[in-house]
Order: C-alpha cells, then sequence, then structure tokens
C-alpha cells in the first residue's frame, strides 16, 4: 500500500461509548462536536441506544428502529415494548 505525502484536510472521528456516542469533525486542526436535537434542546452526546419495534399501520406490521434521544422517547411512549438494546459492547448470551 503507498501511502501519500498529502494530509487531509478533515477528518472524522466517531466515538461509539457504551452510555454515550459521540462525533467530531476535525477541519484545519479545530475539532467541531456535532449536535443532536432533543426534546429538551441540542445535546453532544448521543445516547448508545437502539430500539426495534413492530408497528402496526392499517393491515400491515411494519419493524422499526430508532436511536438515541429518539429510542429513550419511543420506548417510553409505546404501550407494547419492543426490543431495547442499552449496552452494545456487552456480549449476548
Amino acid at each position: 500500500m503507498r501511502r501519500s505525502n498529502q494530509q487531509a484536510e478533515s477528518a472524522l472521528g466517531v466515538d461509539f461509548g457504551t452510555t454515550n456516542s459521540a462525533v467530531a469533525r476535525v477541519s484545519d486542526g479545530a475539532a467541531l462536536l456535532a449536535t443532536f436535537e432533543t426534546s429538551n434542546g441540542p445535546t453532544s452526546t448521543f445516547p448508545s441506544i437502539l430500539y426495534f419495534e413492530r408497528r402496526r399501520q392499517e393491515a400491515v406490521t411494519r419493524l422499526t428502529s430508532s436511536s438515541g434521544p429518539a429510542a429513550i422517547e419511543r420506548y417510553l411512549q409505546a404501550r407494547d415494548k419492543g426490543r431495547r438494546t442499552q449496552t452494545l459492547k456487552s456480549p449476548r448470551p
């Protein structure tokens, strides 16, 4: 593999944490954290949560998914609870 002497002008970094995740873009030596909208306002960390549920719409049942703040809100609102995965790094039995 050949290496280039040119450096990237920008880069993207993802910290996929057990509790929270974050995304940052580095451009011209400065890191800029991404922000995510939530019902409590913008935040720079994103809860590491996935939520899956079956939603019935008329005669069709669909498997839907949500992540982060939306997953928490969907889980709390759902009458028939779906599958919530929070600690993604833990091995499953």
